[in-house]
């Protein structure tokens, strides 16, 4: 079924025939007075807080941000997701259109804006390409499920009724939606890791698959050739993998106790070390981390030796290839104000620490961070990770809970319960 497309009669232009031809109908409930453009606040010093460029107003399912553009999902009454798109620095609604109930803002590149449905209003999941101009569905594929998305490759495979097997990966090319290159895989075939770690099948420019009978595939996104292609000697079935350069880490299914994950050598299939059974093993930029226990804890991917162990720091995400955010709390309780700082994977040497500013977000090279002040109030700054620089951009009118945020080259924007704000970065 493909995604029904409703046009937003307020909006103050008429939109071009779509290539799709999507059924449309008038939307009058939901009200598109959701913009409050402040000005900006011009000659501030280096520092000082900055009003928004633009503010609105709302609660926000998600968010995405790329280049020029802010693109939101919201909740649209009596049934439906409203997306929208906004231009930095005005906050100028570029096009506004009511989705399917359950669509979610997957990637977005200069030209599409992917979204995804898994439910489809009852009838199977649905991919979708929307124009970044306009918000017309430039291609659907019902029946998929994403994988993972590139700016040139959606990854897609049918539903597997949440068993973690694919049966087929198919590639669309995210411009048109034209298949790429599809590879059928035998039953069993799981792509991704574990549910309780999460990390995406791509790894680069390649996705890894491993096969019920432990053959490790990968392949390379854009074309579907082979990279690998090895046979590993397991007598359990496999329920995910990671890869970090040429080793996969394969994570057995318990039966019925946990199961150690293998670390395999991908140009001989050799078994290069096990882990214990009670290592929870996931990425850490260009290395491994063992989030089992207190701390955090490096491993090196071919050896299995300890890199270091930081007691004090918890993983809080990857920042880049070679950076891993860490953070002196618990990195899911919004509710405090816990140090923050940087570490180098490999090495575990302290690059960057932000003392009492909690991290929200980060772009390569640049962290989006937040100090709380008593009065509820806080500030939102962003930090270049190499020197340290910090730059304030702007006042969050609240701490609790802490905002989402994402940055372009040109703009900062944070998402929390009631309210968006984007700020000059």
């Amino acid at each position: 079924m493909p995604i029904v497309i409703e046009l937003d009669v307020a909006a103050p232009w008429q939109p071009p025939a779509s290539p799709v031809r999507p059924r449309l109908r008038r939307w009058l409930t939901v009200p598109l007075a959701l913009v409050a453009v402040l000005a900006l606040v011009g000659g501030s010093a280096p520092g000082r807080p900055l009003a928004p460029a633009f503010t609105l107003d709302g609660a926000v399912l998600d968010f995405l941000a790329r280049g020029d553009s802010l693109y939101l999902a919201r909740y649209a009454e009596p049934r439906g997701t409203l997306v929208e798109a906004y231009r930095f620095p005005g906050g100028q609604l570029r096009w506004s259109w009511v989705l399917e109930p359950g669509v979610r803002l997957v990637h977005a590149s200069e030209s599409r804006l992917t979204v995804a449905d898994d439910d489809a209003a009852g009838s199977g999941p649905v991919l979708a390409g929307l124009d970044t101009e306009n918000g017309l569905a430039v291609w659907s594929r019902p029946g998929y499920e994403r994988v993972a998305v590139t700016d040139a490759v959606v990854l897609a495979a049918p539903p597997h009724a949440g068993s973690g097997a694919v049966p087929e990966l198919v590639a669309f090319a995210s411009d048109d939606g034209v298949v790429r290159w599809s590879a059928q895989v035998p039953p069993g075939t799981r792509a991704g890791g574990p549910p309780d770690i999460g990390f995406a099948p791509v790894v680069g420019s390649g996705v890894a698959v491993v096969l019920a009978d432990g053959t490790v595939q990968v392949r390379d996104v854009d074309s579907g050739d082979l990279r690998w292609n090895v046979k590993v000697d397991v007598t359990w079935p496999v329920r995910g993998l990671l890869v970090v350069g040429d080793v996969a880490i394969l994570y057995p299914v318990p039966q019925p106790e946990p199961a150690a994950p293998v670390a395999v050598d991908l140009g001989s299939g050799r078994v290069l070390w096990r882990a214990e059974p009670t290592a929870r093993l996931g990425p850490c930029a260009d290395a491994l981390c063992d989030l089992a226990g207190s701390g955090t804890r490096a491993v090196d991917p071919r050896t299995g030796l300890h890199l270091w162990r930081q007691t004090d720091w918890h993983l809080a995400g990857t920042l880049d290839e070679r950076h891993i955010v860490v953070t002196a709390g618990d990195p899911v309780d919004a509710s405090t104000a816990a140090p923050a700082g940087v570490l180098d994977a490999r090495t575990g040497r302290r690059v960057r620490e932000f003392g009492s500013w909690r991290v929200l977000g980060s772009a390569p090279g640049l962290a989006i961070v937040q100090h709380l002040h008593s009065d509820g109030t806080s500030l939102i700054a962003k930090v270049d990770v190499e020197t340290g620089s910090r730059t304030v951009v702007g006042v969050w009118e609240s701490w609790l809970p802490a905002p989402r945020c994402r940055s372009t080259a040109v703009f900062v924007a944070c998402a929390g319960t009631a309210r968006v704000a984007v700020w000059a970065r």
